[in-house]
């Protein structure tokens, strides 16, 4: 027969195997598997995060490009203007520049008209005033005789007969 003291070893033996796994269990389920649960929730947390942070990015990224191309097409446009407004610069100097070759032109011609009548007037100063008037005497002491002043006045009227 088997031995009552070798049953009750091995049933306590089983029974002891038992309530360790049975602790074990409750132990696992108590801290590990809760703790693995939280893990395992902190990572699908995080795992959504990161989703929805890579969202965001690729919408930061979608903006910036959009915002980046507006910027691109407005210095596009500003170099448009710019060249615009560089020709419109350059028309405007060479019109001021024509202009004022011709201005000076103008200022030319008149110095030279104002020294040419500047010349005429100081040849009638030095030269035909003191002719004149020694012409003048000249023709006072010819004519002022009433004989010779009345001979050249018959002939000029006998000159402006024949011509008429």
């Amino acid at each position: 027969m088997i031995n009552s003291y070798y049953l009750f070893s091995i049933i306590f033996r089983l029974l002891n195997f038992v309530v360790l796994i049975g602790l074990g269990i409750f132990w696992y389920r108590r801290s590990v598997r809760a703790t693995m649960l939280d893990l395992k929730k902190k990572k699908e947390d995080r795992f959504t995060d990161l989703i929805q942070e890579n969202n965001n990015l690729i919408l930061d990224k979608k903006r910036l490009e959009h915002e980046q191309q507006k910027q691109q097409q407005e210095a596009q446009h500003h170099l448009e203007r710019i060249a615009a407004w560089r020709t419109s610069v350059e028309a405007s100097n060479a019109a001021q520049k024509k202009e004022y070759e011709l201005l000076q032109e103008k200022v030319k011609a008149r110095l030279v008209l104002q020294e040419k009548n500047w010349k005429a007037d100081l040849l009638h100063k030095i030269v035909l005033e003191p002719t004149l008037k020694k012409t003048e005497l000249i023709l006072e002491k010819k004519f002022n005789l009433a004989k010779n002043n009345s001979e050249y006045v018959s002939l000029i009227v006998g000159y402006l007969e024949k011509s008429v």
